[in-house]
């Protein structure tokens, strides 16, 4: 049984065409894959960001009330050095 040209080049065609449909599969399946992970690792970095927001504003909160003191105390310091130099002038 022998086949015609026509049949032979249509035969490779369709095998060709299955080829290359199951390579576009395969990239596409990987494709698929490693948006997923991308999708997970933002996913990961959004709740670290969260974390370090809440973290940050608890630093930032302690730090505006250390500030707070250290202006009082300094304020306080200030005070006592001037009553210590208008004392001293009374005398």
């Amino acid at each position: 049984m022998a086949i015609s040209d026509n049949v032979a080049i249509a035969t490779i065609g369709a095998v060709a065409t299955v080829m290359v449909s199951a390579v576009n599969a395969a990239f596409a399946w990987s494709s698929n894959i490693r948006s997923k992970r991308n999708e997970q690792h933002l996913i990961d970095a959004k709740t670290d960001v969260s974390k370090l927001v809440t973290q940050t504003d608890g630093i930032t909160s302690s730090l505006i009330r250390l500030t707070g003191e250290a202006e009082h105390a300094k304020g306080v310091i200030e005070g006592e050095n001037n009553t210590a130099t208008v004392s001293l002038k009374k005398n």
